[in-house]
């Protein structure tokens, strides 16, 4: 009689496996920026929260002071400390004097990434993923270029990109508004729309927008800082729209009804280009001051008559 032993492996001890949890700051900001015919937008919400304390804070930083007419600008994306950190380290050590030429301006910020205080500044958020943020240029020659940044990375923006919090709803809000042929005066208003979209459908970033706009040369106009306010999406279109496509598909909606919700949102419309004609008449620095809800820190335009 022959013994049959049967030899099984010994069990493994369960293991419970460790995830890298993302920190709150990573998710309660909405960055974004847009490359457009005049020139590129670059803006940021102003929500910080740090426990259970809210207040507003800008986001986006610039680090470049040398004159007027050129400019970069900083908007990222995680824990605010360290975006405020790198845009100080960006100023402090990536700039030295001024400069007409925009491809100087890049090679100055590629240099910056390979600095020992950025690669230690990114190194802490491996666990979170690259560092990622939007930076906007404007050489003293009038050129501008939008770029992105994702770890040691620099690339190039053909259109517009979008981080932090919400980029998936203004993503897919910026498919449908966004234009490259745009003039920024014409798009400013979308974007602050792309903005709102995402700020109201996803929890974290809210408050006030804060959008730079930088012009390129012969525009006409020189950088402007702008905290820009927004009540109804889509000043309150979407909503109209809404009812109009419930009534084309719901036959229990009264044919009277139906025509009534056509023409409120007809009159909306017209009512909104009807106050557009009227503000592009304002004077520019006038305009800009009717437009936002809240002023920079700097003194309001003076009236021009």
């Amino acid at each position: 009689m022959t013994n049959t032993t049967t030899y099984r492996p010994a069990p493994q001890q369960f293991v419970r496996p460790r995830y890298h949890w993302k920190s709150k700051e990573k998710r309660v900001t909405i960055a974004a920026g847009f490359r457009v015919a005049n020139g590129v937008l670059i803006g940021a919400d102003t929500r910080i929260e740090e426990g259970n304390v809210k207040y507003e804070q800008n986001k986006v930083f610039d680090c470049y002071d040398a004159g007027p007419n050129c400019a970069v600008l900083l908007a990222g994306a995680g824990n605010f400390e360290s975006i405020s950190y790198c845009a100080d380290l960006l100023r402090t050590h990536g700039f030295l004097g001024s400069t007409d030429h925009l491809h100087t301006l890049k090679e100055r910020v590629l240099k910056f990434l390979e600095t020992k205080r950025y690669r230690r500044l990114i190194e802490r958020h491996a666990p979170d993923g690259d560092f990622s943020a939007i930076v906007a240029l404007r050489s003293g020659d009038g050129e501008t270029d939008l770029l992105g940044l994702s770890g040691e990375c620099l690339y190039p923006i053909p259109e517009y990109r979008c981080i932090g919090a919400g980029s998936e709803t203004a993503l897919f809000v910026s498919k449908w508004l966004y234009r490259r042929d745009y003039p920024i005066h014409t798009f400013v208003p979308m974007a602050i729309q792309v903005f709102r979209a995402a700020k109201g459908h996803n929890t974290g970033c809210d408050d006030s927008t804060r959008i730079v706009r930088l012009y390129n040369a012969g525009s006409g106009s020189e950088p402007k800082r702008t905290v820009w306010g927004d009540t109804d999406y889509l000043w309150g279109v979407h909503d109209l729209l809404g009812s109009v496509i419930h009534g084309c598909f719901d036959l229990r909606v009264a044919n009277e009804e139906f025509r009534a919700s056509l023409r409120g949102l007809d009159e909306k419309v017209v009512a909104i280009r009807e106050a557009n004609e009227r503000a592009s008449q304002f004077a520019s620095g006038v305009k800009e001051f009717l437009e936002s809800t809240k002023r920079d820190l700097q003194s309001p335009p003076a009236s021009q008559e």
